[in-house]
């Protein structure tokens, strides 16, 4: 957006919910909003290895990060491994790959 002028290493955690019986406004997904501003990275983890790897790489990124997280999906089991068991010492998902 600034044509590399400027940083903003900032990461917005933003859980979502719907539920039965809720109004139309209290059950929107509402990151399409977002997807279309420039300079944003708007993130959708699906499950526990990507929450965690895609949570560290947009901690370590300069730009803007909202990270939406399905208030559903959140009670969902995967299996994770720890950095040890990793070859590169770390789980790092990159953007992008979806």
């Amino acid at each position: 957006m600034f044509g590399g002028q400027a940083e903003l290493p900032v990461t917005f955690r933003i859980r979502m919910f719907y539920a039965r019986g809720a109004a139309a406004h209290h059950s929107d997904r509402n990151y399409p909003v977002f997807m279309n501003t420039p300079g944003l990275k708007v993130i959708c983890p699906t499950n526990a290895y990507d929450a965690k790897g895609l949570m560290k790489t947009a901690v370590r990124d300069n730009d803007v990060c909202m990270i939406f997280e399905d208030g559903i999906a959140i009670s969902s089991r995967c299996e994770v491994p720890n950095n040890e068991d990793l070859p590169d010492g770390e789980l790092l998902v990159p953007f992008g790959g979806g």
